[in-house]
């Protein structure tokens, strides 16, 4: 989870595409996912609430922010979607 004012859009795109092909350099697969987190809600905001429903969340994670990479079993490296 990022606070809202630490990134913008491309930041947030750039360093899911660095996280992954440092995976694939460690032949590390799995995915990776950035959700932006409004500034007022970030010091209260943990991992169990990515498990929410959209509805649930929506005055604590951004509209839209949810990006992900995958690093598949073939150590190739997907577009950046959104999620």
């Amino acid at each position: 989870m990022v606070k809202e004012s630490s990134l913008s859009e491309n930041d947030t795109t750039e360093n899911l595409i660095r996280i992954a092909q440092r995976m694939k350099e460690r032949k590390l697969v799995g995915t990776v996912t950035i959700y932006l987190v409004f500034n007022n809600k970030f010091e209260n905001t943990g991992l169990e609430m990515t498990y929410k429903l959209p509805m649930d969340v929506e005055d604590t994670f951004m509209q839209g922010s949810r990006k992900y990479i995958v690093v598949d079993s073939e150590l190739e490296i997907s577009e950046v979607k959104n999620g």
